[in-house]
């Protein structure tokens, strides 16, 4: 749900920023992007936190990701011709879909993976929204930290 409310919430600020003449690549659409890069971050921490993960996996995940763009750009790099790599070309659309691909994946995995049942080392079971009620779950006691 949440997804979706930051999908059209996201969607309706750039069309009022183009509507009012502001440039997506301005201060106000760095702004924007900084506060819903902020909110999904937060609610992948709050989703990993319901699969028992760390949030630190976002952190692991974006490492991953431009270590990952950086080899398969390279190794495309070494077989392809370099104009291929313009916008349309070959070398683009492989390297817009090894980036791309992995991601959705991943997207895909956060929103189908059945979470903990009950409270885990991160708090209550997230409830409704996927917000979770901190006082009426007691926390569970992890030996050890």
């Amino acid at each position: 749900m949440l997804a979706v409310a930051l999908l059209v919430v996201q969607l309706a600020a750039v069309s009022i920023l183009v509507a009012i003449g502001h440039s997506l690549h301005g201060a106000a659409g760095v702004v924007l992007n900084g506060l819903i890069l902020w909110t999904v971050t937060a609610a992948i921490s709050k989703r990993l936190h319901d699969l028992g993960l760390s949030a630190w996996w976002v952190a692991k995940a974006g490492a991953a990701v431009l270590l990952w763009g950086v080899l398969s750009t390279s190794g495309l790099m070494l077989v392809l011709e370099p104009a291929s790599f313009e916008p349309g070309g070959l070398g683009y659309g492989l390297v817009l879909a090894a980036l791309v691909i992995p991601v959705l994946l991943s997207i895909l995995w956060l929103h189908v993976a059945a979470g903990d049942a009950g409270p885990n080392r991160h708090g209550p079971e997230p409830a409704g929204f996927g917000i979770s009620d901190r006082g009426s779950v007691p926390a569970v006691a992890v030996p050890g930290t």
